[in-house]
């Protein structure tokens, strides 16, 4: 089984124009759990604000690419 939890961001209009501020970040709340042989695929439609925190077996992997893919789940 993999656990997933998944943390997003947004970037907000900032008090001067034409600038955004930083992306406000939720804590990490939502899970997903996959059984073994599962495809999995992640993608995010702004890559200059993802990344992907993924924890297997108690081993804990950041990546920031804008796409995450598994064809067989371990």
């Amino acid at each position: 089984l993999l656990l997933f939890r998944v943390q997003t961001g947004s970037s907000q209009p900032s008090v001067s124009p034409g600038e955004l501020s930083l992306p406000s970040i939720h804590p990490a709340k939502s899970e997903l759990i996959v059984s073994a042989g599962d495809e999995i695929r992640l993608s995010c439609t702004d890559p200059g604000f993802v990344k992907w925190t993924f924890e297997t077996l108690g081993q804990l992997k950041e990546d920031a690419h804008n796409e995450w893919v598994t064809e067989k789940a371990e």
